[in-house]
């Protein structure tokens, strides 16, 4: 490995791609190498605020295999950032930031209509996003279904967003995260769970709408 980039890449790589070489990556903001023996980080490249400004790999890259054959899945994320700091993660951590910043609704349907994606609902606007891509499973059939990572907190509105995908038959399940019970290792992870008598009401709730539950444990 030559060079790292550190935090969001899309300027990063393109000042590094059009530098001339080794002697100019001092000058690229966000990158990480060793030159003579010594590590060398240059300056911090802002986060991007506006998220609609960087143009959609959509537009350029084909969702079809080398045999011309659409994907069985994509990954696509609708936001960045992470208000949390679980050592055992880099979403919160440093790699990008603790602030969730999110694409605008119009930009993911544009998106997610071409296509026939972390702390999903964490955002007021999860509920809208849900709502696009509940939309376009019933006039397409696509996709058959959708995966994410939830909003540890599980409040009202990622039930809500629960509720709604597993209706239109998007949600294969429910993921609680609980990672650990263990106070020490939540204390050594920098992770605060939900109180532990707030995760049995959620899961009857959503016995009771018959929505599969899965529990992940590190």
């Amino acid at each position: 490995i030559d060079v790292i980039v550190l935090g969001e890449g899309e300027a990063t790589f393109t000042d590094f791609l059009d530098a001339s070489g080794p002697g100019q990556w001092r000058e690229v903001p966000g990158l990480a190498f060793v030159e003579d023996g010594e590590m060398v980080s240059t300056a911090e490249r802002p986060r991007f605020r506006n998220l609609n400004l960087l143009p959609s790999a959509l537009d350029v890259i084909s969702l079809l295999d080398s045999e011309g054959k659409p994907y069985d899945c994509i990954a696509y994320e609708t936001s960045r950032g992470c208000p949390y700091k679980c050592a055992f993660c880099e979403w919160g951590t440093g790699a990008i930031g603790t602030k969730m910043l999110s694409f605008s609704v119009e930009r993911i349907r544009r998106d997610w209509n071409y296509i026939v994606d972390a702390d999903f609902g964490a955002l007021k606007e999860d509920v809208d996003k849900a709502k696009v891509l509940c939309e376009i499973k019933q006039r397409t059939g696509l996709p058959h279904t959708f995966a994410t990572s939830w909003s540890k907190k599980h409040g009202p509105r990622s039930q809500e967003i629960v509720l709604l995908l597993h209706e239109n038959n998007l949600l294969p399940h429910y993921h609680l995260a609980l990672q650990t019970l263990t106070p020490l290792a939540l204390e050594l992870s920098h992770r605060e769970n939900m109180a532990a008598n707030k995760y049995e009401p959620i899961a009857r709730e959503m016995a009771k709408a018959r929505v599969p539950i899965a529990c992940e444990l590190i």
